[in-house]
């Protein structure tokens, strides 16, 4: 069974391909919503780099999520220092990634040069933008024990039962997962607040209290405030994770349609990920 950075790796190079073939359309049609879903993708990167404690590449994949917000909605073709930029990292991770699957204890120390690139870019702007600093992204909460306890939201109740079955059958390295459910955002505040997650998989749209509202009080919960969350949505076009940039924070995102391979492949990077880190601190 692949371990999380080969997951990891995988899933990024996956990603990757979509991510280029945007950026070439991009250049050809400077479209916003083309801008969104390349920031959406970039998201979902730094969400796993972060599963997996890659913070070079947290650091670097967000300095490009902030070099490409300066231009949306402009010419890609008028900000050729980012367009370079933006596409050699891109090539670096790429290749980096075809080597972490093949080397599981490689090391992350080469993005650093090219993060800095990023934000020197970043500091030359004159749009208001350019002036953000890049944010700490908080550590995954830890949590000792082999019980795994996660919340599923969604207001499709035969969904949530294939989303619940796949968790409950999930079994790797010991650990065992303890699922409650529930079908809007009222209801998932309602649990979170008596409740610690140690993951939550929520849908997007839904009756009562979207997803968005949904974290935006999550986050104000303290025991919640770092639970890692998995969208798994149609509607991600109609987000723009830069209009939310407070609230994604360890935010990854599944497209439906729904691929339950991909989704078991997250959880067991999610879980695996933190346990790691558990054994780490002990």
């Amino acid at each position: 069974m692949e371990n999380p950075e080969q997951m990891f790796a995988a899933e990024t190079l996956d990603d990757l391909q979509q991510f280029l073939s945007l950026c070439l359309e991009l250049q050809k049609n400077p479209d916003k919503n083309i801008s969104k879903e390349i920031l959406r993708i970039m998201h979902s990167i730094k969400g796993n780099a972060q599963i997996v404690n890659f913070q070079e590449i947290v650091r670097l994949v967000h300095a490009c999520e902030e070099v490409l917000e300066t231009s949306i909605g402009q010419d890609f073709r008028d900000h050729e220092q980012a367009s370079e930029l933006i596409l050699q990292a891109h090539d670096s991770l790429v290749e980096w990634c075809n080597k972490l699957k093949a080397n599981t204890t490689l090391k992350v120390d080469f993005f650093a040069e090219l993060t800095n690139k990023l934000k020197a870019h970043l500091k030359s702007q004159s749009s208001a933008k350019s002036n953000q600093k890049v944010d700490v992204v908080k550590d995954l909460p830890k949590k000792g024990g082999v019980v795994k306890k996660v919340l599923v939201v969604d207001d499709d109740r035969d969904f949530i039962a294939v989303l619940q079955d796949a968790i409950e059958a999930f079994s790797n390295a010991g650990i065992t997962t303890e699922v409650e459910v529930c079908y809007n955002g009222f209801e998932a505040i309602s649990l979170s607040l008596k409740n610690r997650y140690d993951l939550i998989v929520t849908d997007l749209k839904m009756p009562v209290l979207d997803g968005i509202e949904f974290i935006k009080g999550l986050r104000k919960i303290e025991h919640n405030k770092g639970t890692p969350i998995l969208f798994i949505s149609g509607f991600f076009s109609t987000v723009s994770a830069s209009d939310h940039k407070e609230l994604m924070e360890n935010v990854v995102f599944i497209e439906k349609p729904f691929n339950l391979g991909k989704f078991r492949n997250y959880i067991n990077m999610f879980f695996l990920s933190q346990e790691i880190e558990n054994k780490k601190q002990a």
